[in-house]
This record gives C-alpha cells, sequence and structure tokens, in this order.
C-alpha cells in the first residue's frame, strides 16, 4: 500500500494498493521489460546483446546477470503478461529467446519452440521397400 499522511486531518490516506494495482509488485525493470518486448515482439542472441538493447530501450544500465536474475524470479509474471523466454548455452555462450505473444500463457515456453524462430528442421519418413 501508499500511504500519505494529511496534516490537516491527522490520518493516514490510501493513495494506492496492490490488490487493485498489481503491477505495484513488480520492479520497474519487468513493466519496463513487458513494454520493450511489445514493441520488439521476439529476440534471439546473445544475453550481452539482449541486455544492451533493453538498456537502451530503458535509459538505464542493467548488466546481463543482473536482467537474468530478474527475469528468472519473475518469470510467471512475465508469462502472464505474455512474455515468454528460453535461455541455455551454445558453443560456450549464453543465449536467448525471447518473445511477446499477448495471448500467450506461457505453457508453450517449456516444448522448446518459439514463434518466428525456425528450431526444427522437417523430417521426411522413409519407408523400407522389402525385396
Amino acid at each position: 500500500m501508499e500511504l500519505t499522511f494529511s496534516a490537516d486531518t491527522h490520518t493516514w490516506e490510501m493513495l494506492s494498493d496492490s490488490i487493485e494495482n498489481p503491477e505495484m509488485l513488480l520492479p520497474d525493470e519487468i513493466n519496463r521489460l513487458v513494454d520493450f518486448m511489445k514493441q520488439t515482439n521476439f529476440f534471439v542472441g546473445s544475453n550481452t546483446d539482449f541486455a544492451e538493447d533493453f538498456s537502451s530501450f530503458c535509459g538505464k544500465s542493467i548488466t546481463p546477470s543482473v536482467l537474468k536474475k530478474l527475469m528468472n524470479k519473475y518469470r510467471y509474471e512475465l508469462e502472464d503478461s505474455g512474455v515468454c523466454f528460453v535461455s541455455g548455452r551454445s558453443n560456450g555462450k549464453r543465449f536467448l529467446n525471447i518473445r511477446y505473444d499477448p495471448g500467450s500463457d506461457g505453457s508453450d515456453v517449456n516444448d522448446g519452440k518459439i514463434n518466428g524462430v525456425k528450431t526444427a528442421v522437417p523430417a521426411v519418413p522413409v519407408v523400407p521397400v522389402v525385396a
């Protein structure tokens, strides 16, 4: 709750409540990340590149490790806002696939598929010929 003290009435007055405004519970960086992804839609690349792009959007410097820790901590809140991500390592470098999908509930993030990114090569079935 955000309160203010009235000197006239000598009482506390409520300005806002996190029950009525759940965004108050999230750090500003997470709210800004949702705004950033609404504009960007998807990103595929290194954590460092993403942190640089995000920092320039915010006008505030944030390191890749701090940003990633915040993203992991608030993963479910991000998914509720339509921001889903998958991260890992490839050739010794960390990578990040992140997307914004307003209709997503986050349940498809675990299958490793990211809309707009080609993640698999189609397979052609082979039928053996019997002689």
